[in-house]
């Protein structure tokens, strides 16, 4: 049997998964064997395509987070960075367990506008710089879900 990526190579070791040959050079040690590098390549698109059941839930989780954070901050924490922060990181990881642990643009998108929806509630969007601050915590939620 000859190496896939290098037909001039001789092997007696073939991809534990799709059953290629491999040479010494392309051989990549698993826990469940030898594979080939494209079927030790970890599938990362489970985790950014969603059912819509789960856009659903992310969707209702930010909204919810963002109308409770939106309404605590417009009591008087406006102003804080931290908390406004921290508003940020809450709002993300409630749309990261409405989706069920799914990632990627779609959730990321749906972190981000639901946190401008509860800041521009609470009044963040009213003056230039309370905008940009706004979306800079907008990127924080969205940040939440891309790890």
């Amino acid at each position: 049997m000859n190496c896939k990526n290098h037909p001039n190579r001789e092997t007696n070791v073939s991809c534990s998964n799709c059953g290629e040959g491999l040479c010494p050079e392309c051989m990549v040690y698993t826990p469940v064997g030898i594979k080939c590098r494209e079927c030790a390549a970890p599938n990362r698109g489970m985790l950014r395509q969603g059912k819509p059941s789960q856009y659903i839930g992310a969707a209702l989780a930010g909204l919810a987070a963002s109308v409770i954070g939106g309404f605590v901050l417009s009591m008087g924490f406006r102003g804080s960075l931290f908390v406004s922060l921290i508003f940020g990181l809450l709002v993300g990881e409630a749309v990261r367990r409405g989706a069920r642990g799914n990632r990627g643009p779609a959730f990321m998108a749906i972190a981000a506008v639901t946190t401008l929806i509860g800041l521009l509630a609470a009044g963040y969007g009213f003056n230039p710089m309370g905008f940009v601050f706004a979306l800079i915590i907008a990127g924080i939620a969205a940040y939440r879900l891309s790890e």
